[in-house]
């Protein structure tokens, strides 16, 4: 043995691995996730969109409020919308600072909305 313990051989083990593989980091790598956050929040909200056309074409009745779906087979989607959509706004950071601490404040509000009072639909 050269002195080192297991520990130090396999920390020495994954630095040879990450030198040999991981790709430095690209400039645009904060626009991309930026550009993914965006990405991610439309397709949230077409998902949930899917899900309300799918309900009223099979109830063949449409509810005045998106909120009214709640209590139909769109509620797993409707709560992890409103979950997932939190915690989005909660990683985008908005161009002021108040911009950044409303979006701070709405992210826990939404994610706190979508885990609602137990109820039987």
């Amino acid at each position: 043995m050269d002195g080192m313990g297991l520990i130090g051989r396999v920390h020495v083990g994954i630095m040879r691995f990450a030198e040999r593989t991981v790709v430095a980091r690209r400039r645009g790598d904060v626009g991309d996730t930026y550009r993914n956050l965006r990405i991610g929040m439309v397709i949230l909200i077409l998902m949930l969109a899917f899900a309300v056309i799918v309900e009223s074409a099979r109830s063949k009745d449409i509810l005045p409020s998106i909120r009214d779906y709640h209590d139909t087979s769109v509620r797993a989607v409707f709560i992890a919308t409103v979950c997932a959509m939190g915690v989005m706004l909660m990683a985008y950071k908005g161009r002021s600072e108040i911009e950044d601490v409303l979006l701070n404040h709405v992210g826990p509000s939404r994610v706190l909305r979508g885990v609602p009072a137990h109820r039987n639909p």
